[in-house]
């Protein structure tokens, strides 16, 4: 939990990711690219990116925005052998979860 938002990060090995960002009593907003990391760096480049909003504010609005390329710098260490153990990013701790689907 990050600022009372919960956030997911999905790293897959062909170099896509998905990222979702739960905000309690707003929605989540949704996004996937692709990602390279190079020297204690991560970059991410963002291909979609999808709002859904459920607060009262809202009134169960969806937004929708197709980025041509909104690329994103991030400081990030790995913990573990290749995260195994999880990632530190711009220096918010991030845990491994996984599941038995």
């Amino acid at each position: 939990m990050v600022n009372g938002n919960v956030q997911e990060w999905n790293f897959s090995p062909n170099g896509t990711f998905t990222h979702v960002t739960v905000v309690p009593g707003f929605g989540r907003h949704f996004q996937r690219g692709y990602y390279m990391i190079s020297n204690g760096s991560l970059e991410i480049s963002t291909n979609e990116s999808i709002t859904a909003g459920a607060g009262a504010a809202v009134h169960g609005q969806l937004a929708f925005q197709n980025n041509k390329k909104n690329v994103q710098t991030m400081r990030i260490q790995l913990i573990g052998p290749g995260g195994k153990n999880g990632m530190v990013l711009n220096g918010i701790r991030y845990e491994v979860k996984t599941s038995n689907w």
